[in-house]
């Protein structure tokens, strides 16, 4: 089984939990779906599939990618997602190497940019929307920032 196949099974749900190398602590227990990339399959316990080239993981991979490619694994995951999924948890993007963080925002507006009514959540504090109308309910300070390139 690969990704997309591992997701097609999961048609009447509309959020997805992804989890990636940095995540430090999670407090309770993942719901599928969930996908962990790569370093991410650390925190793997029977549930969820694992995708990557195994270059962060020890961990076998459900689907193993190839080590030289174009892409980032998380890249790869993202491509898969089909369009029902409009909410993504993303843990364990953010935090440690700030190539890699920076990397996983452009990968992630990249995403979005592709969808509509979507929204990636990186951690409590840090939600990104695709381009469109959005109801949200924001309590203290907050940034917003248009990526409009059109």
């Amino acid at each position: 089984m690969n990704l997309k196949e591992y997701l097609k099974q999961f048609s009447h749900k509309n959020h997805l939990t992804l989890v990636g190398p940095m995540i430090n602590h999670y407090d309770s227990e993942f719901q599928e779906p969930v996908v962990f990339v790569d370093g991410g399959s650390q925190n793997y316990k029977d549930i969820g599939f694992i995708v990557g080239d195994g270059d962060s993981s020890a961990t076998k991979m459900h689907e193993k990618l190839p080590e030289q490619k174009h892409i980032s694994d998380l890249s790869y995951a993202l491509s898969q997602i089909p369009g029902h999924f409009t909410k993504i948890l993303a843990l364990g993007f953010v935090g440690g190497r700030k190539d890699h963080e920076l990397i996983n925002w452009g990968e992630f507006f990249y995403f979005l940019d592709q969808k509509k009514q979507s929204e990636v959540q990186l951690s409590r504090e840090i939600i990104i929307y695709s381009p469109g109308v959005h109801e949200v309910s924001i309590q203290g300070v907050f940034s917003l920032v248009n990526s409009a390139s059109k």
